[in-house]
């Protein structure tokens, strides 16, 4: 990395209180950050600080942070699941309760696991579990397959059902 003294290497003809930061060089770019809070590049021009480092800062930042809300979904799902979803519905194999077990659902075919009395309407809901399916029927269950047994009212947020459905895609 190339960092130049501020004081040394100041332009001249500016004030010398007028301090600058030498950035490092970056694939030929040099960029100055002088007290005014603009930058100063390589071919001249004057901009605002916020236009060329604090807005890739806060982009990398959204990045990041979306990075951690994906990861975070799984477990916020699995959260979900327990508060929601565990007084009727199981996450191991072959244990059913008041619903199915949802032990490897995303996948499959609705009204398919077996030692289960499904009600007629979801055993003609001729569908396959995938994350549309779901979150259509997540967010109304009755509304999606009327006549269903299932009494819940459904999930109104959309980020709750994303989360719920990330954890049950594990359930394998």
């Amino acid at each position: 990395m190339q960092f130049s003294n501020p004081w040394r290497d100041r332009p001249k003809g500016h004030n010398a209180a007028l301090a600058q930061l030498r950035l490092p060089v970056t694939q030929g770019m040099r960029i100055v950050v002088d007290r005014r809070d603009r930058v100063h590049t390589s071919e001249g021009k004057e901009v605002p600080m916020v236009s060329k480092v604090l807005i890739p800062l806060l982009l990398a930042a959204i990045v990041a942070a979306n990075g951690a809300r994906a990861q975070s979904g799984v477990e916020n799902g699995k959260l979900q699941f327990t508060k929601k979803c565990v007084i009727c519905h199981a996450a191991e194999p072959g244990k059913n309760k008041i619903g199915p077990s949802l032990f490897g659902v995303v996948g499959r075919k609705a009204a398919s696991e077996e030692n289960f009395s499904y009600s007629d309407s979801m055993k003609k809901f001729d569908h396959v579990w995938d994350d549309a399916t779901l979150d259509t029927y997540l967010a109304e269950p009755r509304k999606a397959v009327p006549g269903t047994k299932m009494i819940f009212a459904g999930l109104k947020d959309k980020g709750e059902r994303d989360d719920i459905i990330a954890y049950l895609a594990t359930l394998k």
